[in-house]
């Protein structure tokens, strides 16, 4: 597929009235190869719904297209919406169409949120230009921005993580429980279903043979616990 294809708001519309679940399972049909990125990404409402999952995409314009058309515009609709509306929705308009309908709306909270919004948005655009080393790189610094400026609000808040191989996504899962003081090694093999080491063995080597990707996908879809 062409990268400018995920350039586009009507590819990104089309998956969401295909699948309602593109937040979580956009490219689950697609192969892991050497290629492919991931993303761990949360949206939490305090006053509603919250989200917290990992997808996998083929390469980093499929993903930077993913945080432009699909997350960045249910984070942000999330924020103007606030106690209002406790579902994460999708607002069925480019982040642009979105930010102007908040702008004129008359119900709009957190409309001083809009300014850091466009600068963010912009930022993100110029990355479609580079190749694909460069956006990812680009895209990981982007994201640790995007984190300072919403991770620090208490009642709803969005961040995410971007990874470009299965050995960081596999050392950044045993760090996260590692840096739980609630969980001890037992426990998160339980979570894993698979021993540490073996664990890191399977992120090191699955493109080897098919059984390891599919048992990265498993673990990663279905076993990974709530990381918030």
């Amino acid at each position: 597929m062409s990268n400018k294809t995920y350039n586009s708001y009507y590819y990104w519309e089309n998956l969401i009235k295909k699948d309602e679940n593109t937040l979580k399972n956009a490219f689950k049909d697609m192969p892991l190869t050497k290629e492919s990125v991931f993303l761990h990404h949360v949206i939490v409402n305090c006053y509603g719904e919250s989200y917290d999952g990992w997808i996998y995409f083929p390469n980093s314009k499929a993903l930077l297209g993913f945080l432009q058309y699909i997350y960045l515009p249910i984070a942000y609709n999330t924020i103007f919406l606030g106690e209002r509306h406790g579902e994460l929705a999708f607002p069925m308009c480019t982040v642009e169409g979105l930010l102007e309908m908040a702008r004129e709306g008359t119900k709009t909270v957190n409309k001083e949120y809009i300014p850091i919004m466009e600068k963010q948005l912009m930022d993100l655009k110029t990355l479609w230009q580079l190749d694909d080393k460069e956006c990812i790189d680009s895209l990981k610094e982007f994201g640790e921005a995007l984190n300072d400026c919403w991770s620090s609000r208490n009642d709803i808040f969005f961040y995410f993580n971007i990874f470009d191989s299965p050995i960081e996504v596999g050392q950044y899962i045993m760090k996260t429980y590692e840096e739980d003081e609630m969980v001890d090694l037992e426990r998160i093999e339980e979570h894993l279903g698979v021993k540490r080491e073996e664990w890191l063995d399977i992120c090191r080597n699955l493109f080897e043979n098919e059984f390891m990707k599919r048992k990265f996908v498993e673990i990663l879809n279905n076993r990974i616990e709530d990381m918030i």
